[in-house]
């Protein structure tokens, strides 16, 4: 739900774009701290699925260009 028009009847919608930057380099006690976190709240921790390396046409691609 946006923020009121000025001086019109009606809401307006504002989009803000949000990176996100997950650490991928954590200490042991800063992964057992965020464990912790994820069972207080009664979150599951996810499970990573990796793609194939090399085996999509994009990556193909890319190999090709880059002469590998």
């Amino acid at each position: 739900r946006g923020v009121g028009k000025l001086q019109r009847t009606g809401r307006g919608d504002l989009y803000v774009p949000v990176d996100v930057l997950p650490p991928t380099d954590l200490a042991d006690e800063q992964r057992r701290l965020l464990d912790e976190l994820a069972r207080l709240r009664g979150e599951e921790r996810p499970q990573a699925r990796l793609a194939p390396l090399g085996g999509g046409v994009f990556a193909r691609l890319r190999d090709a260009i880059k002469g590998r």
